[in-house]
């Protein structure tokens, strides 16, 4: 076997006991994650696992959203962010919203940043 057989083979290895000791540690479903653990994640420091995960969770969502609205297919959920909104830009959309409704936050975190980004990006009619 080659070097590079080698080293991809201790690689996977590596990266399937990573999975295995962090998995426990995640939720369940995404449905169990509202909006205070979302906001938790949100605000750790960016260069930070939670933060990592905030920030593709937000932009999964947005992108998501995004072309569902461009496609028509969305009927309650429109949201249209400036293509050149960042990802952070969209953070900082949703730990705002988040900030502003505590009262919401133990709701679904995806009805939430769902809620955030349609009224901070409306689509044009």
């Amino acid at each position: 076997m080659s070097t590079v057989a080698n080293w991809r083979k201790a690689m996977n290895m590596r990266a399937a006991v990573l999975v295995a000791l962090l998995w426990p540690i995640f939720p369940a479903s995404a449905a169990e994650i509202d909006g205070n653990l979302l906001l938790q994640d949100c605000n750790e420091a960016t260069a930070s696992f939670g933060f990592g995960y905030c920030a593709g969770y937000v932009a999964g969502v947005a992108h998501l959203v995004s072309v569902e609205s461009y496609e028509g297919s969305t009927y309650f959920w429109k949201s249209c962010p400036p293509k050149a909104a960042t990802t952070e830009q969209l953070v900082d959309v949703v730990k705002k919203f988040l900030n502003e409704h505590p009262e919401d936050r133990h709701r679904p975190a995806l009805l939430l940043v769902l809620k955030a980004l349609s009224n901070a990006f409306p689509c044009q009619q």
